[in-house]
C-alpha cells in the first residue's frame, strides 16, 4: 500500500470530505446534494503529491506557516483569528499557542511546546508566492460553500503529467462578505497521475493537496 492510498483511506474514515479511491480511475461520483464546481482547476506539483492551487483575491487576514512556526495576522482580525485557531497569546512572550488537528479539546499547552508555539507577526510579512506546507492554516474572508472538483484527466501545470479520479467534494470559503473561514492544508483525496495525454496508460497513485475547511 502506498503512503498516499493509506492517507487516503485515514480521510475517507475520519474526515467529512466526501471522496472516492478506486484501482482505476472510473468510479462512482460522490453522493449527496449537488456542490457548485470549481472552475477552471489549477493542479500543480507539491512533493510526489498534486495541488489544487486556489488563487486569493486578497491576502488572508491570517496566517499560520507550520514550517516556519509564525502567524502572520491583520490586526484588524486579531482577535477573531485567535478564536478561529483557538489560540491562547502568551502575556509575557507574545508567543501564539496553537493546538495542532488531534490534540485534546481544551487541553492546555504546555510553554515551550515549539511544536504549537508561533511568533505573531503582521499579515503585510506575509508572502503571497508562499507555497503552503501540510498543516499550514490561512483564515480568509467569506462563508463556507461545498464545492466539487471533477477530475476528468486534467493537465498538471509545468510537468507533461495529467491527474484522472472520482469527483472530489469539499468546504472552502466563498471569499464574499465580512465573515471568516479558516481553512487548513491538507489531503483532499486522491488520483492517479498519467503521462498518456488521455489518461489511458495505468498511472499510480497520488494525493490532491488543497485548502478546506476541516471537519
Amino acid at each position: 500500500m502506498t503512503e498516499w492510498v493509506r492517507r487516503g483511506r485515514l480521510l475517507a474514515g475520519g474526515f467529512g470530505v466526501v471522496v472516492a479511491i478506486m484501482a482505476c480511475a472510473d468510479g462512482p461520483k460522490g453522493a449527496g446534494d449537488e456542490p457548485a464546481s470549481v472552475a477552471r482547476p489549477i493542479l500543480r506539483s507539491w512533493d510526489d503529491a498534486l495541488w489544487l492551487a486556489a488563487p486569493l483575491a486578497e491576502r488572508p487576514v491570517a496566517y499560520v506557516s507550520m514550517a516556519d512556526r509564525r502567524v502572520f495576522v491583520d490586526a484588524g482580525y486579531r482577535d477573531r483569528a485567535s478564536w478561529l485557531l483557538d489560540a491562547h497569546i502568551s502575556v509575557s512572550t507574545g508567543l501564539w499557542r496553537i493546538p495542532l488537528p488531534g490534540d485534546a479539546p481544551r487541553e492546555p499547552i504546555t510553554p515551550g511546546d515549539e511544536e504549537r508555539e508561533f511568533e505573531e507577526l503582521p499579515i503585510g510579512a506575509w508572502d503571497p508566492s508562499h507555497r503552503p506546507s501540510d498543516g499550514d492554516i490561512r483564515i480568509v474572508r467569506g462563508v463556507p460553500v461545498s464545492l466539487s472538483l471533477g477530475l476528468e484527466c486534467i493537465p498538471v501545470q509545468g510537468v507533461d503529467a495529467r491527474a484522472k479520479g472520482a469527483s472530489l467534494r469539499f468546504i472552502r470559503s466563498d471569499g464574499s462578505g465580512d465573515e471568516t473561514t479558516r481553512e487548513d492544508f491538507q489531503l483532499l483525496g486522491l488520483a492517479r497521475r498519467h503521462t498518456d495525454p488521455d489518461c489511458t496508460d495505468r498511472g499510480r497513485a497520488t494525493g490532491i493537496m488543497g485548502w478546506a475547511v476541516r471537519d
